[in-house]
């Protein structure tokens, strides 16, 4: 099996790290797929002090979201 080029870059990654620290969260780890997909792990900044938040930002808007019938 050969290598396959990757599909992203390390700009793109740079630039969702940022995104997600520019919105207030805290950037704890990354983790890219081997179909390009790019996860940023974050924790809620409570305190002063880090706490995992146990779910991505994406997954806590969504449990909101259907808590309110909007689903």
């Amino acid at each position: 099996m050969g290598k396959r080029k990757s599909s992203f870059t390390v700009s793109d990654v740079k630039r969702a790290v940022t995104a997600v620290s520019g919105s207030g969260l805290t950037v704890f780890g990354v983790t890219i797929s081997n179909d390009g997909s790019i996860r940023i792990d974050t924790a809620a900044n409570e305190g002063g002090r880090v706490v995992d938040t146990g779910s991505s930002s994406f997954d806590q808007w969504k449990s909101k979201r259907a808590a309110l019938g909007n689903d």
